[in-house]
């Protein structure tokens, strides 16, 4: 998806259902995701290989999997976390997220995507572990890791991998509508304020985690299937397998706008 890029959408055919919801009375977030996941198809599907996303997910999978033993801390250490740097819950997630950054680099992957990626995983740590790991004693990694430790079941761990792709594909779906959504605000238009815009885009976000549904129940089973064969040590190639496969489900979601 690299040639697409924030402006107007192009005046293409493809992309005349989108334009068409736009400029629509009654815009909703369910008919505009419908209408970009179909005008956008063949770039979404090539997000379904994309390992920057496919690393993030990975490493959500490796922290709560070693969260579960003594592994926890040579584990994060393994992908360049500065444990030693952790005081808070919040500074777990900044050293996750200074870590993913330099990988990104050292792979030549720090594109838009990416970074879309890696903010969904810093939102799905910050409002899971972090928030879960502050104390009135103060936060060492001993509490960071009982939080993680917390989502490690297959059940909790779901609802992990399902806020995981619905923040990015919510963050795919503004990223390419935002520029031309900005057109339709106003006196007149389909959304007449920008309080209607907030409110739009707080619909979308909650239509993309109803979508990502679709892959909870797959995440449970996968999570226990794979690491019982892999002795609680899931491959990045594992988990490409899962990205994939979740990006699909999702996109078919969207495409057929259901509620």
């Amino acid at each position: 998806m690299g040639h697409i890029r924030l402006g107007r959408l192009p005046k293409l055919k493809p992309w005349t259902g989108v334009f068409s919801v736009l400029e629509s009375q009654d815009l909703n977030a369910v008919a505009l995701a419908q209408a970009t996941a179909v005008a956008a198809q063949r770039q979404f599907s090539g997000l379904e290989r994309n390992e920057a996303i496919n690393y993030c997910f990975w490493i959500l999978v490796r922290i709560v999997t070693a969260s579960r033993g003594d592994e926890f801390v040579p584990e994060l250490k393994r992908f360049g976390i500065r444990t030693e740097s952790v005081s808070s819950g919040l500074a777990f997630v900044q050293q996750v997220s200074q870590a993913i950054e330099l990988e990104f680099k050292r792979r030549n992957q720090a594109d838009v995507f990416a970074q879309m990626a890696s903010l969904s995983l810093r939102e799905v740590l910050t409002a899971n572990i972090a928030e879960r790991s502050e104390s009135l004693f103060g936060t060492s990694l001993k509490e960071v890791q009982a939080a993680c430790r917390a989502f490690s079941s297959p059940k909790n761990f779901a609802q992990l991998a399902k806020q995981f792709y619905a923040s990015f594909t919510n963050r795919s779906l503004s990223f390419i509508t935002d520029k031309e959504l900005s057109n339709h605000v106003g006196p007149g238009k389909s959304l007449n304020n920008p309080s209607q815009a907030i409110e739009f885009h707080k619909a979308l976000n909650r239509y993309c985690l109803e979508s990502a549904k679709i892959v909870e129940g797959f995440a449970a089973g996968w999570l226990s299937k794979n690491n019982w064969q892999t002795n609680q040590d899931i491959s990045e190639d594992l988990a490409q397998g899962f990205t994939t496969y979740a990006l699909q489900k999702i996109q078919m979601e969207l495409r057929e706008g259901k509620e």
